[in-house]
């Protein structure tokens, strides 16, 4: 049981002792708008604890997709490399043909 959950309870055990005197109607619409005030506490807590885990997720896909983005560019560039070796080296060796056959 959380603390404030606890705090919440002993309020409204001393509200109930204050309120004896009150009738039956009275005291159920009390209990109500008590409740009806807990929950929206709660929500707006669970709303900005929404909104920051959304900021997190957000966060954590922008640089999901830069490092995807990164992991790509690496292998493009091997690939680029890899291509421009082997053109080098065909050149070369078309160079070298020609000066022994020609």
């Amino acid at each position: 049981m959380r603390m404030s959950d606890l705090n919440e309870t002993r309020e409204s055990y001393r509200n109930t002792k204050k309120n004896k005197k009150q009738t039956r109607a009275a005291f159920e619409k009390n209990k109500i708008t008590e409740e009806e005030q807990v929950e929206n506490n709660s929500t707006n807590i669970d709303d900005s604890s929404r909104a920051a885990r959304a900021e997190r997720f957000q966060q954590e896909q922008r640089e999901s997709i830069e490092q995807a983005a990164e992991n790509k560019s690496k292998a493009l560039a091997k690939k680029l490399n890899i291509a421009i070796v082997t053109l080098v080296i065909a050149i070369i060796a078309v160079f070298l043909i020609l000066f022994f056959v020609g």
